[in-house]
């Protein structure tokens, strides 16, 4: 298992394929990172323009998690530009694959994002999902906090989905990660 930072512009170019494999298997999901069916050949280059753009300005970083099969993890995670924000990250747009679930992979891509923004003096980190989301339940989990809920945040078969604005400290965060990792060593 590898896992890649992306942090050059010209890199997205690299994985692009891996990037829209990724993207396009979570339609099979409902969706959950923000595509309700493949991307077509516009939407496609307009998502890897947007984060080779993230990426090139600055402030945008890639996570890209890979197996021997293939592309298998991603998420993005962008720091504040404004001078009194730069302690707060944003993470977007995670997956894991279905077919790597379950075997620790989420743990060790906290990990490094947890490394990332540390190296980064980022000390909060931020983020957004559906409410009542696997991916929602996973953020409750790990201790995501709610700081904010929008009524119509997506729409996904003709249904709006509350959406919610979460927070937690990477200290936190990191803490939670070992103990629950500690907690599946010692089952």
């Amino acid at each position: 298992m590898e896992i890649e930072w992306i942090e050059q512009a010209q890199d997205v170019q690299r994985v692009k394929g891996s990037i829209l494999r990724l993207f396009n298997e979570s339609t099979l999901e409902e969706g959950m990172i923000g595509y309700a069916e493949p991307l077509t050949a516009d939407e496609s280059a307009e998502l890897v323009d947007g984060i080779q753009r993230s990426v090139a300005c600055g402030n945008g970083r890639l996570l890209l998690i890979t197996d021997t099969e293939g592309p298998c993890g991603i998420a993005i995670m962008e720091t504040n530009a404004a001078h009194n924000s730069r302690h707060v990250a944003t993470v977007k747009r995670g997956y894991i694959s279905p077919r790597a679930r379950g075997g620790g992979l989420l743990a060790r891509a906290l990990i490094a994002i947890v490394e990332k923004a540390r190296s980064l003096n980022v000390e909060q980190l931020a983020l957004d999902t559906r409410e009542g989301s696997r991916a929602h339940q996973i953020w409750s989990h790990l201790g995501f906090q709610t700081w904010g809920v929008m009524p119509d945040y997506s729409r996904y078969n003709g249904v709006a989905y509350r959406g919610c604005y979460m927070s937690q400290s990477v200290d936190a965060l990191a803490a939670q990660v070992t103990r629950k990792t500690k907690g599946e060593s010692n089952a």
